[in-house]
């Protein structure tokens, strides 16, 4: 492990201490700061910091990078949420409902062709996301515009988590063709040159009166693009110069060929009458055939193929069988309302109209349909919401079941979101301003893009992405001490990781893009990350992750930093590290690790 710390505000104490004063003092902090010295500083931040105020101190921020860490770790930073990878709250994320059509239509993948689309600010789905159950379980099924740096298209991906990162200082970036986005200088975009932050890509500063001044506008960032199916060059390339038919197109595109071919002639790309057919001939050149009136076999034949199932029609119906497997489950009704609490097991709200709805569907498994633990109360619109989608619920209504390969395998289970088609397009930054600071909020988005569209403009998270490492050596991969100390545990960790690196290479062998070969990489990969916390922050994080219980790299981070922070403002981290130091007790009672010494621990920070 690697922990530099790269940058931070320029003189944080005395930063810190000028915005403690501003409170009582009736100067202006500009001429706080000209007569304010360290020592008075450090006395001024030592008083506010033991009343227990630490909002001042949000003004100072730290960058650290890591390198050599595992991804586990990281893993643990970005649930933390401590680090500035955040937009403002009024950000607009691009979307779509793949389950809602406009109108009926033809189908793709399972998929209607005419998706809903949606826009939603980035606030409103943190609360969405975290105070209201229904609204969250949709939206985990929305599909959430995002890039796909392999295929170069926009597709769609689902939400992981949408979280709160705190108050930020944010930056209003706007762009040549109109675009605008709020977020922090270490909010990463996409740029010719690769993933850069927005003070790597145009070199940012902020004066001490609060005004942005940058060193370049000359690196481009992609943003949404043309609809790849209203895009000249991407028609006349692939009809022209690829030779793909107008059905082949549309099935790229994600349209019908009838609006292909309409764009094609709006551009004027039509080829030359009879070129289709040069080369070719007619499949029934030379033949000749009357017809004949049908047998009485051939059209009983006809009429039963449209009965029952085999009708376009068909809605299920009632049979027999049906009736005779749903009679038993009536009796069941009283026992199951009161066991499930006359409660909605979706929703949760009590009473109202509830209907028995069959977990794992009777159409994919007959043997669980009078299983009373297979079967739940719904309330209506949950039970409306849950039709037709039956198989996507399984693990919702009822996570402890095991959903075996041939349902996941089941062409209703696999669908795959599908998102409008879009080429992205690369537009030169127009101006930055400094904002203040703002409530910020952010994405997680699920494998395999880290990504999202943000105001129509391309965002990620700032970690390293493990497609551009090899990971063909252990040197890619970290070992705990743990392991290290038993040589049986190391060779089966060693063993086992050769195993997946063999794995990994034999997939990339077989052109599989590298960011789904990755998927079978484990938490031990080593990765990079570049963080930036505030001295608030920094506190709260040093508080849980240098405590003794918290897991052993995460801590020996934490340390790290604190003791590079301690080195360039003592005073804002006099008494920071965990919640014991400045305690005096375990706030962990009984979790408290036998070996925990107090005394000893203190000590140490202290020394730092």
């Amino acid at each position: 492990m690697k922990v530099k710390l790269l940058k931070c505000t320029p003189d944080p104490e005395l930063l810190c201490a000028a915005a403690m004063m501003t409170s009582y003092k009736g100067e202006g902090t500009t001429k706080l700061l000209e007569k304010l010295n360290l020592e008075k500083a450090r006395k001024t931040i030592r008083r506010i910091m033991g009343y227990g105020h630490y909002s001042a101190i949000e003004h100072a921020t730290f960058t650290f990078s890591v390198e050599g860490v595992s991804r586990s770790l990281t893993h643990q930073l970005v649930r933390h949420r401590i680090a500035s990878y955040c937009l403002d709250g009024d950000t607009i994320i691009y979307g779509e409902w793949p389950h809602i059509t406009k109108k009926r239509g033809p189908t793709i993948d399972g998929f209607p062709r005419n998706c809903s689309a949606k826009k939603w600010k980035l606030r409103d789905l943190y609360y969405k996301w975290h105070y209201n159950r229904p609204a969250r379980l949709a939206l985990q099924r929305a599909a959430i515009r995002c890039f796909d740096e392999h295929d170069g298209l926009f597709v769609a991906c689902s939400i992981q988590d949408v979280v709160y990162s705190g108050v930020r200082p944010v930056f209003k970036v706007e762009l040549e063709d109109g675009k605008a986005i709020i977020c922090s200088a270490d909010h990463r975009f996409l740029t010719p040159k690769g993933w850069m932050t927005l003070r790597e890509a145009v070199g940012l500063s902020v004066t001490a009166n609060g005004v942005a001044y940058w060193k370049t506008l000359d690196n481009p960032i992609v943003v949404n693009g043309k609809t790849i199916h209203q895009d000249e060059e991407w028609l006349c390339h692939k009809y022209h110069v690829e030779g793909l038919s107008q059905e082949q197109m549309a099935s790229l595109a994600g349209v019908t060929k009838h609006c292909i071919r309409k764009w094609i002639r709006k551009y004027g790309l039509q080829k030359p009458l009879g070129s289709w057919s040069m080369g070719k001939a007619p499949w029934n050149k030379g033949k000749h055939y009357s017809l004949g009136a049908p047998s009485f076999e051939h059209r009983l034949k006809l009429s039963l193929t449209k009965m029952g199932p085999h009708n376009p029609a068909w809605k299920g119906g009632v049979t027999r069988e049906a009736v005779k497997i749903r009679r038993p489950i009536l009796q069941l009704r009283e026992y199951i309302l009161r066991r499930d609490g006359y409660r909605c097991r979706l929703c949760g709200n009590i009473g109202g109209k509830l209907t028995l709805h069959h977990i794992v569907p009777i159409w994919v498994d007959k043997s669980l349909a009078q299983d009373h633990e297979n079967i739940c109360m719904l309330c209506k619109p949950c039970h409306n919401t849950v039709n037709g989608h039956e198989l996507e619920y399984i693990s919702i209504l009822r996570p402890a079941i095991k959903i075996s390969e041939e349902i996941k395998s089941s062409t209703d289970y696999a669908k795959r979101k599908r998102t409008t088609r879009l080429r992205p397009k690369l537009v030169k930054i127009k101006g930055i301003t400094y904002l203040g600071e703002r409530d910020t909020y952010d994405l997680i988005m699920k494998e395999p893009h880290h990504n999202f569209v943000a105001n129509g403009i391309v965002v990620h998270n700032s970690q390293q992405s493990q497609r551009y490492v090899a990971y063909s050596t252990l040197e890619h991969y970290v070992t705990p001490r743990s392991i290290l100390e038993k040589e049986e545990a190391k060779k089966i960790y060693d063993d086992t990781l050769m195993r997946i690196s063999d794995g990994y290479q034999k997939l990339l062998n077989c052109n599989i893009p590298k960011e789904d070969a990755r998927f079978i990489l484990p938490n031990a990969a080593k990765t990079n990350i570049l963080v930036t916390m505030n001295a608030r922050e920094l506190h709260h994080f040093f508080n849980l992750r240098c405590c003794e219980r918290s897991q052993w790299e995460i801590r020996e981070l934490a340390t790290e930093m604190l003791k590079q922070a301690k080195g360039v403002a003592p005073a804002l981290f006099e008494n920071a590290g965990p919640s014991c130091v400045k305690l005096g007790y375990c706030p962990e009672g009984e979790l408290k690790e036998p070996t925990c010494r107090i005394e000893e621990i203190k000590k140490r920070f202290q020394e730092l």
